[in-house]
C-alpha cells in the first residue's frame, strides 16, 4: 500500500512539474527584461479558441489545423521597436545554453529556429530573429514535423533528433 501511494504521489508530482515548465520567452524575460525595456504579448489557449470560432478561420481547413496544434505564442520585443545585437546575443547565448532543452532546427537570413521536442513531437519553436523590432517568437502546442516544415516554407532538409 506505501509502494502505491508513493508511486501514486511521485507521479502527480511530475505532472504538476510538467505543467509549471515555463517556455523559453517566460525564462528569458525571467531573465532580463527587469529594466522593462522589453516587452511579452502572449496569446494564450482561451483566444486561440475564440480564433476557433471565427467564421473566417472555421472556413479555413489548414487555418483550424494550424490553430488546434498551438498553445501558445509569444511575442518579445522592445516598444520602440529597436531590438539590438545584444538582445539577440543574450537570446542566442540562452537557448545555446540549453542546448540539452533546445536544438538548432535551422538559420537562414539573420533568423534561427530552434525547438524542443518530445519524442517524434515538436512542443515548442522559438525563432530567433536578428535586425527586427521583434527579438523572438515562441509557439508552444503539439506540432508535428509536417506543421514545422509548412510553418518554414518546407526550407529545412535536416531535421534534429
Amino acid at each position: 500500500m506505501r509502494l502505491l501511494l508513493s508511486t501514486i504521489m511521485s507521479l502527480f508530482a511530475l505532472v504538476a512539474a510538467a505543467q509549471s515548465e515555463s517556455d523559453f520567452a517566460q525564462t528569458y524575460m525571467r531573465i532580463y527584461a527587469a529594466d522593462g525595456q522589453l516587452t511579452c504579448n502572449t496569446i494564450g489557449p482561451s483566444m486561440i479558441q475564440q480564433m476557433l470560432t471565427l467564421d473566417e478561420v472555421e472556413a479555413d481547413k489548414e487555418a483550424t489545423a494550424a490553430l488546434k496544434k498551438i498553445k501558445s505564442l509569444r511575442i518579445v520585443g522592445k516598444p520602440d521597436g529597436k531590438v539590438g545585437e545584444a538582445d539577440f546575443d543574450n537570446a542566442l547565448k540562452l537557448l545555446q545554453a540549453n542546448d540539452e532543452r533546445y536544438k538548432l532546427y535551422e538559420e537562414y537570413d539573420e533568423k534561427c529556429l530552434y525547438v524542443r521536442k518530445k519524442g517524434d513531437v515538436f512542443v515548442e519553436l522559438v525563432l530567433l530573429l536578428k535586425e527586427n523590432p521583434t527579438l523572438l517568437i515562441d509557439i508552444t502546442g503539439n506540432m508535428t514535423e509536417k506543421f514545422v516544415g509548412d510553418l518554414m516554407g518546407e526550407r529545412s532538409t535536416e531535421k534534429p533528433s
